[in-house]
């Protein structure tokens, strides 16, 4: 069973799904979300491919923890594997899965960069390195031994949206592994998680957006850089009752891009 969504789901579901049928794996649930609208990456690919492939596709714009278990029981799943799915999974589904292989493809070094947004988060506490993690699921989130693990130095000029990049890109080289094991029947590894664990909420951002006044520089340019990810809204500060923008200079290409590519300017406030 393959639940997630975003441009890495994707790419690792049409992953699984071009593999030659003698390596032996069999998606027969996916779970996504079903349109691209109110999505940042804009695509549905997921549901595409599952409709393409006769694959029983299930819905992630809610909470389907019933249909999920029901549909694991009806068609034997042995393997979950999730990457950016949006709902906590409960130990119920986990424990029913035969096998109990279940794993999770994890944006962010864990233990230390759990839950959301982590690249914008690493990036608010000056972390020297990044990567994602791919883990054994167990129903508290982010929790697990770990199976794969990559990680690289944060370039001093990333933004978030360009560390996201980086991510997708070692997350590809992560879930190949995943898949190399499974097609050779091996399990992989169970490394356990060492160090403090934090596990940020959905809406742990929101606080951190706005520059106070007396921001020294350094913060001015962590929060740049940790905000900048369009079409999400850019760190700013107020004045005179106005919001300003702030946008680092590393991301003058992004928006060179959106005004050539889309023949109108890049538009998100004032920049400074």
């Amino acid at each position: 069973m393959f639940l997630g969504q975003g441009p890495l789901a994707e790419v690792a579901y049409a992953r699984l799904l071009d593999l030659p049928e003698e390596a032996g794996l069999r998606v027969p649930v996916a779970c996504s979300n079903p349109d691209g609208q109110g999505t940042w990456w804009g695509t549905a690919q997921i549901r595409e491919l599952a409709g393409r492939h006769g694959v029983r596709f299930i819905s992630n714009a809610r909470r389907n923890d019933s249909l999920l278990a029901r549909a694991a029981a009806e068609s034997s799943i042995n393997c979950l594997i999730s990457v950016g799915h949006p709902w906590v999974l409960p130990e119920q589904l986990l424990r029913s899965i035969h096998g109990r292989a279940a794993f999770n493809l994890h944006n962010g070094p864990l233990p230390r960069f759990g839950g959301f947004n982590a690249a914008s988060h690493a990036l608010l506490e000056g972390a020297a390195r990044f990567g994602p993690t791919l883990h054994w699921m167990e129903p508290v989130p982010d929790a697990g031994s770990i199976a794969f693990q990559e990680t690289f130095e944060i370039p001093w000029d990333a933004t978030a949206r360009s560390l996201h990049d980086l991510t997708f890109q070692a997350g590809q080289r992560l879930f190949a592994c995943l898949v190399g094991h499974l097609v050779e029947r091996r399990l992989p590894p169970r490394i356990p998680m060492t160090g403090p664990p934090a596990i940020y909420p959905r809406r742990a951002l929101s606080e951190h957006r706005e520059i106070p006044g007396t921001a020294h520089d350094v913060e001015v340019d962590r929060k740049s850089r940790a905000f900048w990810f369009p079409p999400f809204e850019p760190a700013f500060y107020r004045r005179n009752g106005k919001k300003y923008y702030v946008v680092p200079a590393s991301a003058m290409s992004d928006i060179a891009a959106a005004h050539w590519t889309a023949g109108r300017a890049f538009s998100c406030g004032t920049t400074t």
